[in-house]
């Protein structure tokens, strides 16, 4: 650094000073050279000469200002220059300068310079996209000078399986190859592990792990043929022990169930062998293999062609025969299992017979269908391998020692045989009486039969019950007593009555259940016809079928009684009184209701006269005259607003209440001569009455010394209707009636 002055007046005296920050770090004369060896971060700032001449009044000389900055590289600070940034979080890139008065700036990789004037540099969500140099600018404006310092940022993948084992268990059989393959995402080869576990043993041997690319990898786990031992199971972990990565990221793994099935090896060469009628050898077998597929027991099912019947046999180990009872002259089949812990191996079945021997019966079950008739079941050891030619069949009484001569009876006429077991057949043309004893011999076509002779039981038929005898009779059923059968073979499991007149049927007898041979039963057939004779009879049914019947007998049912019960008698008359009670009242009301009418009408009328000042009205003519809206002239009947009245008061005694109290009442007009001839009437029914204040006058014609004989002639008029003024016309015709003038003297007016 150096300076230079101007001479100050060619004063040799003058003083030079060096100011930095306004502080004076040299002296010298007026040319003179300031030279800063080593530059640091202290030397910069603002530099001025100044000069002055001691002794002088004048004021010193001061230099224009000039500003010295320093640039430290060690002034920028970024540790370290290579960074990490984990994906999917946030990093910071900071860049600190001492010196307050730069501007930083960041450069992105591959992008120009950017707005970002922060000392740091915040990356949110960091992906592999973020990867690259990243700048930090500072710019010095006072000196207008650039610096810049470059980070290398790299971002660092978690570990994580994209191709994870089978999530199923998997299965394999013996002699198949098999090896697990997984691929990962990790960054950086270096930092990343992946370990393959055997039930929780670290595999060593069989691995293949390789990168694809920076943070792509597989690995492989290659077992070759499986065996029983490989069965378990595996599990994978990719490990990434990089620092910025948490701990709870380093770790993935991916795990799977191996289960290996090794079927035991089969039998082979099956043979079968009779060593007796009741002994049979099967042998086999086992080829030579690997000792997983050795079986660890084998089963023998053996079948009997005769009866279907199974017999299961296991033996433990690996044998290669065994010895069996079977039924002589049997046809069997054999079919061998080799069993190990993974399952099973079958072998095709074998056929085969027993040695023969001769039939033999064990069981003999007859039942009688009727006096001469036996359903025969035989039960045998069907062993003689031939064919069942016949059966020889004889009977005895129960306590006789006497067979009879016996019953020869063919397989092709009696009946059917199944497998050799089961014979049905019918033994006809024999009678017993009492319950009897019968032997079954069993016949082949070599002649071979039976050892010994089979007994059973036969079945008898129930004796007829005694004759029923009547107990009880009604309308609709019957009361029999009888005793039930005496003899036969018991239980006796129903009774049964059989009408034969006038109809066929048959009703069942109810407590039969508990009652023994030769007990008394009393039974009732219902819903008969009345006073009908029965003619019927009663058997019984026992497991030897129906028995015998007793003798026919007949009953009637009696008579219907037609008379009335009592109680339907007393319901009747109750009924028939109370209806009577009824109408009385009902009449009673009406009557009360009537006389109360009738004496309303007699007060009206008597009011009427009264009011009037008349006595009793004379009795009206035949014929009467209505009021009618429009009257014919020649009556003088005209509209009160057309005629001009004396002014007479009606009398005081009129009121309305009494026309409103009785709104039917017929008002009548009537001129009489002296002689009490009849000159018209006029009547009219004020319930009829509807019009509109509608009033009329009689006018008559001036008063002759006779009644006109117009007058005598008698008109109708209809009357003008109903109406709400009904009232209101009544009062308006009697005030007219009331302003009429006087009649002549030898005419009188009754109204």
């Amino acid at each position: 650094f150096f300076y230079r002055t101007e001479p100050l007046a060619s004063n040799s005296s003058a003083e030079v000073q060096l100011l930095r920050n306004a502080f004076s770090i040299a002296e010298g004369d007026c040319d003179g050279l300031f030279l800063v060896v080593t530059i640091s971060v202290p030397d910069d700032g603002e530099y001025q000469c100044r000069g002055n001449i001691p002794g002088s009044a004048s004021p010193p000389v001061v230099s224009v200002i000039r500003e010295l900055v320093v640039l430290d590289p060690d002034a920028l600070v970024m540790v370290p220059p290579v960074q990490y940034a984990v994906s999917g979080t946030s990093h910071t890139l900071q860049c600190e300068v001492e010196n307050q008065n730069a501007i930083i700036y960041w450069m992105e990789p591959g992008v120009p310079f950017d707005d970002k004037e922060a000392g740091s540099y915040v990356i949110d969500g960091a992906t592999l996209e973020d990867e690259g140099e990243y700048t930090c600018v500072v710019y010095f404006s006072k000196a207008d000078v650039f610096t810049q310092m470059t980070v290398q940022l790299y971002v660092v993948v978690p570990p994580s399986i994209t191709h994870s084992l089978p999530t199923d268990p998997v299965n394999r059989n013996r002699n198949e190859p098999l090896s697990f393959t997984i691929e990962f995402n990790s960054r950086f080869e270096a930092n990343t592990t992946v370990t393959w576990f055997h039930d929780n043993d670290v595999i060593r041997n069989g691995i293949t792990t390789q990168f694809t690319s920076e943070y792509e990898g597989r690995s492989t786990l290659d077992l070759g043929i499986v065996s029983r031992s490989d069965r378990g199971s595996y599990r994978v972990e990719v490990y990434n022990n990089f620092s910025n990565i948490s701990e709870t990221q380093r770790k993935v793994r991916s795990s799977v169930d191996l289960s290996v099935t090794i079927s035991p090896v089969e039998p082979t060469e099956v043979k079968a062998q009779n060593l007796s009628p009741n002994k049979v050898q099967l042998s086999w077998a086992l080829p030579y293999t690997h000792n997983d597929q050795q079986p660890s027991s084998i089963t023998i099912l053996l079948t009997n062609l005769t009866d279907s019947s199974l017999i299961e046999t296991t033996l433990p180990g690996s044998p290669t025969n065994l010895v069996l009872d079977v039924v002589p002259g049997t046809r069997y089949r054999a079919v061998l299992i080799a069993n190990n812990e993974d399952g099973e191996m079958s072998t095709l079945p074998i056929r085969f017979r027993a040695t023969p021997a001769p039939p033999k019966v064990t069981s003999v079950v007859s039942h009688r269908l009727n006096m001469t008739s036996f359903n025969i079941s035989v039960t045998m050891d069907y062993t003689g391998g031939e064919t069942i030619s016949h059966f020889d069949v004889k009977f005895r009484p129960r306590n006789s020692s006497q067979w009879s001569n016996g019953q020869k009876v063919k397989v092709q006429d009696g009946g059917r045989m199944e497998m050799g077991l089961l014979w049905y057949g019918i033994v006809t043309n024999y009678s017993l009486g009492k319950p009897s004893e019968l032997s079954v011999e069993v016949v082949n076509d070599a002649n071979e039969r039976s050892s010994s002779l089979t007994k059973a039981e036969v079945l008898a038929p129930l004796s007829a019950p005694s004759t029923p005898a009547l107990l009880s009779s009604s309308h609709d059923s019957l009361t029999l007593s009888f005793h039930l059968p005496s003899e036969g073979t018991p239980p006796v499991l129903h009774i049964i009555v059989n009408f034969s007149s006038p109809s066929h049927f048959q009703w069942e007898c109810r407590g039969v259940e508990d009652r023994a041979l030769g007990d008394q039963l009393d039974c009732t057939v219902p819903r008969l016809t009345s006073d009908t004779q029965y003619t019927l009879a009663v058997f019984g049914l026992g497991h030897a079928g129906r028995g015998n019947t007793s003798q026919e007998v007949s009953f009637s049912t009696t008579s219907v009684d037609n008379s009335l019960p009592t109680w339907v008698i007393v319901v009747v008359t109750l009924v028939i009184a109370m209806t009577v009670l009824i109408v009385l009242l009902a009449a009673i009301l009406v009557l009360i209701h009537c006389c109360k009418l009738r004496q309303k009408k007699r007060k009206y009328k008597f009011n009427r006269r009264a009011t009037l000042g008349q006595t009793a009205p004379k009795p009206l003519e035949p014929s009467h005259a209505i009021l009618n809206r429009n009257p014919p002239a020649h009556m003088g009947i005209s509209r009160l607003s057309e005629m001009a009245p004396p002014p007479i008061s009606p009398p005081s005694t009129v009121t309305p209440p009494l026309c409103r109290s009785t709104p039917s009442t017929t008002v009548t007009f009537k001129f009489e001569t002296a002689s009490g001839s009849s000159c018209s009437n006029l009547d009219s029914d004020i319930s009829d009455v509807h019009s509109p204040s509608y009033s009329y006058r009689v006018t008559p014609p001036p008063p002759p010394s006779t009644c006109p004989s117009t007058i005598q002639s008698q008109q109708s008029y209809h009357s003008l209707g109903r109406s709400s003024h009904t009232h209101q016309s009544l009062h308006s015709t009697r005030d007219s009636l009331s302003s009429y003038p006087p009649a002549p003297a030898h005419c009188a007016t009754n109204v």
